[in-house]
């Protein structure tokens, strides 16, 4: 399922999902590619802070949130 599709999702026991984890697809700043041909230098202190944080990790936290039964989808981890 891709973030186009439907996200609320129901559940066996007739729950719904309120937040679908996204699959991973964060370009790395090696990937992120500009339309000038501009490149993102790996000395800048915000792509080296980038890397350092367990996103995966921290996404299946951010995730086990959202238990609720009803509401809107939330945002992924790395945009909220």
């Amino acid at each position: 399922m891709n973030h186009y599709q439907i996200l609320c999702t129901f559940q066996g026991n007739g729950a719904i999902d309120v937040y679908k984890k996204q699959p991973n697809t964060q370009l790395s700043f090696d990937d992120f590619n500009q339309p000038v041909g501009l490149t993102m230098n790996p000395e800048n202190r915000w792509v080296k802070k980038a890397e350092l944080i367990p996103w995966i990790d921290l996404e299946e936290q951010y995730a086990s949130i959202f238990q609720s039964k009803t509401g809107n989808v939330a945002k992924s981890f790395r945009m909220a």
